[in-house]
């Protein structure tokens, strides 16, 4: 069974798979290795993400709040 494909290039790939009686494990534990690390750096940058996100606009952060409240408080202050 042949594969075969065009590049963007216009040109064409073919590669005919070699079967083996057994597979090669050293290649197969190094490529899922390599597929391991990939995903554990992409959740990385996920979290890396998230946790930026979380800083910026904290649940329960009153500051935002307390600084209304405070400038409210003196302009009531004033008025009275």
């Amino acid at each position: 069974m042949t594969f075969s494909r065009p590049t963007p290039s216009g040109r064409r790939i073919t590669a005919t798979p070699r079967v083996r009686e057994e597979p090669d494990i050293d290649r197969l534990v190094t490529l899922v290795l390599h597929l391991a690390e990939q995903l554990h750096q992409e959740e990385a940058q996920d979290r890396a993400v998230h946790a930026r996100d979380d800083q910026t606009t904290v649940p329960g952060d009153d500051a935002g709040e307390a600084k209304e409240g405070h400038d409210n408080d003196a302009l009531a202050a004033s008025i009275a």
